[in-house]
């Protein structure tokens, strides 16, 4: 559409610019930004958000970090969930496409940006920031368990809830932390809080175990 266009357009312009300029955080932002399966020639999406990648880590950015891992998980999801003639470009050696290890690298960086977003998360101290932070960054929850829910694909059931529960858990600890920092939580909240909490570690360990 004109609007994809010309968002394009003003991404591909500031590239060039940012190159010159030599600012590192800014550059990953937009070639993560480039890395979008809504803009034409999808095949053309994917280098910029692996060069992003590339960046954020030799920056040990967090923020870069979760904005090209984000790119990539969603722009691999998209091709999943196109036609398989949208991926032929993915095809590598032999007569097997490179779709078939589609989902995999969806799933790593989703999986991937939801690590950096706890990683973050635990270290923001405010309860009301903890609490805003988490809510703008949801959506990843969202996305990582679309494609472990993906259908005709291995299903992947109790990591899809363990990803719910843990976000859902999360989001409420958050908002009650952040509650309690204005008045005092009433104790059936707080033995919830504490119980919640515990549930958290112990769905961490069992991710860790899996993985």
């Amino acid at each position: 559409t004109g609007d994809y266009g010309k968002a394009l357009a003003f991404y591909e312009k500031s590239l060039a610019m940012e190159e010159k300029l030599g600012d590192k955080a800014t550059l990953v932002d937009t070639l993560s930004n480039l890395c979008n399966p809504k803009f034409p020639e999808i095949q053309k999406r994917i280098p910029f958000g692996e060069r992003a990648l590339l960046l954020a880590e030799k920056m040990g950015a967090p923020g870069s970090l979760f904005a090209a891992h984000e790119a990539l998980g969603r722009m691999y999801a998209a091709i999943l969930s196109s036609p398989p003639s949208v991926s032929l470009f993915l095809k590598g050696e032999g007569e097997t496409p490179a779709r078939e290890g589609v989902r995999p690298k969806a799933l790593h960086h989703f999986r991937a940006a939801v690590k950096t977003v706890e990683d973050i998360r635990s270290r923001i101290s405010e309860s009301e920031q903890k609490s805003t932070f988490l809510g703008t960054k949801l959506s990843v929850y969202e996305d990582l368990i679309d494609v472990l829910l993906f259908p005709g694909e291995r299903g992947d059931e109790r990591d899809a809830f363990s990803v719910s529960e843990r976000m859902k858990a999360r989001s409420f600890l958050d908002d009650l932390n952040s509650a309690r920092a204005e008045r005092e939580v009433p104790p059936p909240l707080a033995e919830q809080k504490r119980l919640l909490e515990a549930r958290i570690k112990w769905l961490e360990k069992k991710n860790q175990g899996e993985n």
